[in-house]
C-alpha cells in the first residue's frame, strides 16, 4: 500500500498531460493482467509471423555485405574466441562477478547472494526496498538478461563449427523459457530496449554469416516481436524525460523497421518516432553536446543510442534535424576523454553500454563511441592504426586510417553542460561548473558543483570516487551522491543541495562563473555557488592550474562566514597514490609513475585521511584513501588554500 501510495504522489505531481497517459497506460496494462490479453498476444505473434524471406532482410544497424569482411574478423580470433571460453568457463564477469558456467537458472537470480525473484505480473515488483536482509540487486538479472555476451560469441560463428551456432540459439530459447512473457523481473521496458538492441545486431551478425533455418529464424522474431508489443504498451513517458525513453524510441525504430516485412502489426510502432527522437535530441542534449543527466556515464549510453538510430536512418535516408547535437556530444566525449582512453566518473554509473559489450573494452573506456562516431560523421578513424577493434562491421571496410590531430594544449569549456576540461601534454583537470542537470531535478548527478579530478605528468591524482551501486544499495547510492563524498568544501556537515529521494537533488546550489582566464601554459577559473547562502556570503573557489611550474595546482576558497563554522574539504586521492606524512610535509607517491609529490595547506587547516572504496564501475571497488583538512572558521572573511608541487 505505501508504494502503491508513493507512486501515486509522485504521479499527480505531474502535469496534466503526463497523468492522463500514464493512468491511461495503467489502466490498460492492469486489464491485460486481468484478462490475461498477453497470452493472446503472444498467441498472435506467433500466427502473425511471415517468415518466407526472412533471411533476405537487409541489416538495419551493421554493413550489408558483412559475410565479405569474415577474414578481417578473424584477425581477432583470440580476442573473440577469449570472451567465449571465460562465458563456458564460468569466468566472465558481468558487474564485477563472474557468472556461473550453467546459467540456465539465473535469468531471474541475484547469484552472489541465492536471491530469486519468482513469476509475477512485471508491475508487481518492487526494484527499490530498502529492507534487505542482503544487498541483492536485480541489476545481476538484467545485465545478465541483456544478452550482450553472445555478440562477441557469434562474431566466430562459421561452417567450420569454431562456436557452434547452436549453443547461441540454446541460450536465447533457455530464456524465452525461463521469462514467461510479461510475468518476469527481465519485463522491464528500459532492459527490453537495451535487450532488443543487442538481439537485432545479434540476429544480423548470424544471418551474414548463414542462412539461418525458419525455426531459428521464427525464434529470434518471435522475441523481438513480443518485445515490442511489451514496448509499444509500455513506453516511459514523463513530463522530463532521459535515456529511459531514448531507449524505448530507439528499440522501437530498428524493431519497426527490423520486423515491417515479417510482422505487419510493427508498422504502428514507427508512427512519428522519428520526430520524437528528433525532439528527444534536442531536449535532452545542450547546445554545446552535454548530455542534461550531467552523468558522464549516461552521457556515454544516450549518445550510443542516438547514434545507432542515426546509422540505421541513415540507411534510409533519413536525416534527423538536430543530428548536430549528436556531434558535439560526440566532440564532449573527445574532449573529456584521458590519455589512456578512459573517462571521469561524475555522476551514476551503472556500466550502461553497448558498443563496450560488443567489443568487450574495459567500461571505463569511452573510445569507442568516439571512434564509431567520427567514422560516420568524418570517414575518419579517430585512433588511426592504433584503432584494434573491427569498427567496421558498422561501416565495412576503412579506406583510409587517418589519425584526427589531437593538440597538446586545449581547454574546452563547456558552458551550457557546466564543464570545463583543460589537456596539455602534462596535465588532465576536469571540473564540474554548472547546475544539478535534468532541468534542475538531478536524476543522475552528485552533489559534485566544483569537484575536479586531476592527473599530472602520469600520475592519477584527484579522483571522483565514482559510484559502485544503484539498485542494490539505495543507502550506499545516497552516501556516493553526497557533498562529503566529493573533492568539495563542506560547512558543518551539510549538503551543497539538498538529495531529495533516490534521484533527485534540491537546485540550490547555482553556480556562477565569475572569471575564465587561459594562456600557452596555465588556466585560472573562479566560480561561486549559492549552496551554503544560509552560512557564506559570497563563498567562490577559484582553480590555478599551471603547466612548466613545481606548483602546478593550487585551490583557494574564499567566502564571508556570518558565523563561527566547522570547514571541512575532501581530496579523494586514486588508489595508486600512497600518501605519507611526516611533520609538515604532506607527500603524494604513485605508485604507477613513481613520482612524487608534496601537499601544501594554510596553517589554519588539519589534515587526516580516511578510507573509501574508489569505483571503478558498477559493483567494481578498490581501497583507496582521501584527505580531510579540517579548519575552524571565525566569523567574517576567510581564506583556505592547498596546493599540489612536484618534488
Amino acid at each position: 500500500m505505501k508504494r502503491f501510495v508513493n507512486k501515486a504522489k509522485r504521479l499527480f505531481s505531474k502535469p496534466l498531460g503526463v497523468i492522463t497517459y500514464r493512468t491511461t497506460q495503467e489502466l490498460i496494462l492492469e486489464s491485460y493482467r486481468i484478462i490475461n490479453r498477453w497470452d493472446r498476444v503472444e498467441k498472435n505473434i506467433d500466427k502473425s509471423l511471415t517468415l518466407t524471406d526472412a533471411n533476405r532482410q537487409k541489416n538495419i544497424i551493421l554493413y550489408d555485405n558483412l559475410s565479405l569482411l569474415k577474414p578481417n574478423i578473424y584477425r581477432y580470433y583470440d580476442y573473440y574466441d577469449g570472451v567465449t571460453s571465460r562465458v563456458r568457463d564460468g569466468k566472465y564477469e558481468l558487474l564485477g562477478h563472474c557468472i556461473p558456467s550453467n546459467f540456465s537458472y539465473y535469468w531471474n537470480e541475484d547469484w552472489r547472494f541465492n536471491y530469486f525473484w519468482g513469476e509475477k505480473y512485471f508491475r508487481r515488483y518492487n526494484y527499490y526496498s530498502t529492507e534487505k536482509s542482503k544487498p541483492y540487486d536485480v541489476k545481476y538479472p538484467w545485465e545478465l538478461s541483456r544478452l550482450n555476451f553472445l555478440i562477441p560469441m557469434a562474431l566466430l560463428v562459421d561452417e567450420t563449427g569454431c562456436i557452434n551456432k547452436k549453443d547461441i540459439f540454446s541460450i536465447l530459447e533457455d530464456w524465452e523459457k525461463n521469462n514467461p512473457y510479461c510475468y518476469s523481473i527481465n519485463w522491464n521496458p528500459m532492459e527490453c530496449s537495451i535487450r532488443v538492441i543487442n538481439l537485432i545486431i545479434l540476429l544480423e551478425i548470424l544471418n551474414s554469416w548463414d542462412n539461418l533455418s525458419i525455426e531459428e529464424n521464427r525464434l529470434f522474431y518471435r522475441v523481438l516481436a513480443k518485445h515490442g508489443e511489451f514496448l509499444y504498451k509500455t513506453i516511459e513517458y514523463t513530463d522530463v524525460r532521459g535515456n529511459h525513453y531514448t531507449a524505448n524510441l530507439v528499440a522501437l525504430l530498428l524493431l519497426g523497421y527490423k520486423l515491417e516485412k515479417i510482422y505487419k502489426p510493427s508498422k504502428r510502432w514507427l508512427k512519428n518516432i522519428v520526430d520524437k527522437l528528433d525532439n528527444e535530441l534536442q531536449l535532452q542534449f545542450y547546445d554545446d553536446g552535454v548530455n542534461f543527466e550531467k552523468a558522464i556515464g549516461y552521457h556515454r549510453l544516450v549518445t550510443e543510442l542516438f547514434l545507432l538510430s542515426t546509422i540505421t536512418l541513415k540507411k534510409k535516408n533519413i536525416t534527423l534535424k538536430n543530428q548536430s547535437k549528436l556531434q558535439n556530444a560526440i566532440s564532449y566525449v573527445e574532449a573529456y576523454l584521458k590519455d589512456d582512453l578512459t573517462a571521469p566518473v561524475f555522476g551514476d554509473n551503472d556500466n550502461a553500454s553497448i558498443l563496450n559489450f560488443i567489443f568487450d573494452i574495459d567500461i571505463k573506456m569511452h573510445s569507442p563511441i568516439l571512434d564509431i562516431g567520427k567514422l560516420f560523421f568524418e570517414g575518419t578513424s579517430y585512433f588511426g592504426d592504433q584503432n584494434d577493434y573491427p569498427y567496421f562491421i558498422f561501416f565495412g571496410p576503412i579506406k583510409e586510417h587517418q589519425n584526427v590531430k589531437k593538440g597538446d594544449k586545449k581547454l574546452s569549456r563547456f558552458e551550457e553542460g557546466g564543464y570545463i576540461v583543460y589537456k596539455t601534454s602534462d596535465i588532465y583537470f576536469f571540473t564540474d561548473i554548472g547546475e544539478v542537470g535534468m532541468n534542475g531535478r538531478g536524476g543522475h548527478g552528485h552533489n559534485d558543483l566544483l569537484s575536479y579530478e586531476l592527473e599530472y605528468k602520469g600520475a592519477k591524482l584527484v579522483v571522483d570516487p565514482g559510484s559502485p551501486t544503484y539498485t542494490g544499495d539505495l543507502a550506499k547510492l545516497k552516501k556516493y551522491r553526497s557533498t562529503s563524498m566529493h573533492n568539495i568544501l563542506q560547512v558543518e556537515g551539510k549538503e551543497i543541495a539538498n538529495l531529495l529521494g533516490n534521484w533527485q537533488i534540491d537546485n540550490a546550489a547555482i553556480p556562477t562563473v565569475n572569471e575564465v582566464k587561459h594562456t600557452r601554459n596555465n588556466l585560472e577559473l573562479d566560480v561561486s555557488h549559492t549552496g551554503y547562502s544560509n552560512d557564506f556570503i559570497d563563498y567562490s573557489r577559484k582553480f590555478f592550474v599551471e603547466e612548466n611550474r613545481e606548483e602546478f595546482f593550487r585551490c583557494i576558497d574564499q567566502f564571508t562566514a556570518i558565523k563561527d563554522c566547522n570547514v571541512t574539504r575532501y581530496i579523494h586521492l586514486d588508489n595508486s597514490i600512497n600518501f605519507k606524512s611526516n611533520n609538515s610535509d604532506y607527500l603524494l607517491i604513485c605508485e604507477n609513475t613513481g613520482k612524487c609529490f608534496t601537499l601544501i595547506s594554510d596553517e589554519n587547516s588539519t589534515i587526516s585521511t580516511e578510507e573509501f572504496y574508489q569505483s571503478f564501475g558498477y559493483g567494481i571497488v578498490k581501497k583507496s584513501k582521501k584527505l580531510i583538512l579540517k579548519s575552524n572558521c571565525k566569523q567574517g572573511y576567510n581564506k583556505l588554500y592547498f596546493s599540489i608541487k612536484e618534488i
